[in-house]
């Protein structure tokens, strides 16, 4: 009996946890709007679980919200952005998490990308696109060198679990900015964002 209760559990969770991340976008997608969203960016001060932008990535089907944050709470929400790396289309190594496996499963098909693929960020004030410069690859859990500093360069790395439903490694995707594709809002005067 326990066994069956383990398996319906471990089927019912992906679903469960798609509902949740589907709400959540679409409540994220909202606070988007929020002209303070903007300023919050400007100041650096959003806080956890909060909108940052979207991210889309047209190679694997991606267009969701970016969050501020990567603990469990803010992944349950959407690919979340690592604090203390800098904001998309700012210098330095823009670093971005995503679950694989379940909370509608983002990065599910990272594996996929390959150089030349894009990724996009859309912000309130500004967005930029960032072009795939390697192919995918794989480092321990705990190799925290692949989200370090990248000082004069404007780049971008993605994470995510692997194998797929294992977090035995984590596959990393690397990216550049694609020069000249920087675009503010006539009205954003692109405080903040530098």
């Amino acid at each position: 009996m326990a066994s069956a209760l383990a398996a319906a559990a471990a089927f019912a969770f992906p679903s469960a946890s798609g509902w949740y991340t589907s709400r959540a976008q679409h409540h994220l997608a909202a606070r988007l709007q929020d002209p303070t969203i903007d300023a919050q960016i400007a100041q650096g001060t959003v806080g956890t679980g909060q909108p940052l932008g979207r991210i889309v990535i047209p190679a694997i089907s991606l267009d969701m919200v970016l969050v501020q944050g990567v603990n469990a709470a803010s992944l349950a929400l959407g690919p979340g952005h690592y604090p203390g790396s800098p904001l998309p289309c700012s210098l330095g190594d823009v670093a971005v998490a995503g679950h694989r496996t379940t909370f509608l499963h983002p990065f599910f098909s990272l594996d996929r990308m390959r150089p030349g693929d894009v990724v996009e960020f859309q912000l309130p004030g500004v967005s930029c696109t960032y072009t795939v410069s390697q192919p995918p690859f794989a480092v321990s859990p705990d190799d925290v060198a692949v989200v370090g500093p990248t000082p004069g360069r404007a780049t971008l790395t993605l994470t995510t679990c692997t194998p797929r439903y294992s977090a035995a490694q984590r596959l990393v995707v690397k990216a550049v900015l694609v020069p000249g594709s920087i675009r503010r809002p006539p009205t954003a005067g692109g405080a903040g964002h530098r």
